[in-house]
């Protein structure tokens, strides 16, 4: 894959001598963190030897101008290579909290859709408001209006006025309706979550 501008690509590879319950952070393999156009920095250990594992966990993630692909894996065979897709077609076609839509060719299964006031944090001032979506590929992010009731009372709780910030599209492995059900089981959090494959995008 062809990185482009300033790209931000990290690898970090771990290996378990027993599979745990939880992936801790186990035997440090690989790590490898860079930016393109720089000398990019490396480090490898050879934490057990002959290194071979019961259990590896691997996390990679590279970032490219307003994207980014993350690979998160976590299993007792690595995978035999990792390919790292190019940027798929996303727009936001329209990025206000009410009538939020995006179109895209990206075969994903769940999303995330945030916005806040972006108002950084300062002593005395913890006000920040955030507002995020979790939807299916085939449900809208689009919500209706909060009754005027609960604005009464909990005036900052009115989000008309907040900015866009981010898209995470989940290609896999759940649907929405897996993810919750598996939350719903009481699996644990982090097994949950370490086997994941998504695109997130940022406005430029």
């Amino acid at each position: 894959m062809e990185l482009l501008g300033s790209s931000e690509i990290s690898l970090v590879l771990n290996g378990y001598s027993t599979t745990p319950a939880i992936p801790v952070p186990g035997y440090e393999l690989y790590i490898f963190y860079g930016e393109t156009g720089e000398d990019i920095s490396r480090s490898f250990e050879l934490g057990h030897p002959g290194n071979e594992f019961e259990a590896y966990r691997m996390l990679f993630s590279n970032r490219q101008q307003d994207f980014g692909y993350t690979f998160n894996y976590f299993g007792t065979e690595l995978p035999d290579n990792l390919i790292v897709p190019q940027r798929p077609l996303f727009n936001v076609d329209n990025p206000e909290i009410k009538g939020f839509e995006i179109s895209t060719d990206l075969d994903y299964k769940r999303k995330e859709i945030r916005w806040s006031n972006l108002e950084p944090r300062s002593f005395g001032n913890n006000r920040r408001i955030e507002w995020k979506v979790f939807s299916s590929f085939t449900s809208s992010s689009v919500i209706g209006d909060i009754p005027e009731e609960i604005l009464n009372g909990y005036p900052d709780m009115d989000v008309s006025g907040l900015t866009y910030e981010y898209s995470y599209l989940h290609v896999g492995p759940y649907s929405q309706n897996e993810f919750l059900e598996a939350k719903f089981r009481g699996e644990d959090y982090e097994i949950l979550f370490s086997n994941l494959e998504f695109f997130y995008f940022y406005p430029q």
